[in-house]
């Protein structure tokens, strides 16, 4: 059963610390996330905006520690004022799950799409190869620097990591409504194949 918080603006203290790096740039975007973050049940948590350094070096020179870290990009909302409880609670279920992802929808003039991800396992995880929202516990990579070679990916390469040591948990809800944006992730592909 899923460890209950109580969110009261007073009571935050014995939650754990939660912090979000948004990446992007677009003062409108940044906002929309911010609101979104702002409006979230959970209360505990902090937005460390990136606007100008690659996410992975970004996360590697942070100084503050926080106890769970998501990695989010400007425009992204998420879907109900309750998907960051929903993270946590999946987190503080058991001292084995690691990281977190979750279904996603993705709506551009008019046309919805949602994508629902694949459970993790061994043999479909390291083929699921996205851009999307995704939480850990910092102790799960605790002395693994993410790859600072990564301009897309590095959300798909933290998983992994976290799945080295710990358990990387599929939430089969959509949490999160992304903003559409074109990327090329071919350069991130073919580096991840060269180095595995």
């Amino acid at each position: 059963m899923p460890r209950e918080h109580n969110t009261d603006n007073d009571n935050t203290s014995g939650l754990p610390q939660l912090a979000i790096i948004l990446t992007g740039k677009g003062s409108k975007s940044i906002g929309e996330t911010e609101s979104s973050v702002s409006e979230q049940s959970y209360k505990n948590v902090a937005v460390l905006k990136n606007t100008e350094q690659n996410p992975p070096v970004f996360f590697n020179s942070l100084t503050e520690a926080y106890e769970i870290y998501g990695f989010m990009s400007a425009g992204d909302v998420f879907a109900s004022k309750n998907s960051l409880q929903d993270i946590v609670n999946k987190l503080s279920e058991s001292k084995f799950i690691g990281g977190i992802y979750a279904d996603a929808c993705v709506e551009e003039k008019g046309i919805v799409q949602e994508f629902y991800f694949p459970p993790h396992s061994h043999e479909t995880f390291t083929k699921l190869v996205g851009v999307f929202p995704v939480f850990f516990k910092s102790q799960a990579i605790q002395g693994e620097p993410l790859d600072e070679n990564l301009e897309y990916l590095y959300g798909h390469s933290a998983l992994l990591k976290v799945s080295q040591s710990s358990i990387v948990s599929h939430i089969p809800e959509i949490l999160f409504n992304l903003a559409t944006r074109e990327l090329n992730i071919e350069k991130d592909i073919n580096y991840l194949k060269n180095v595995s």
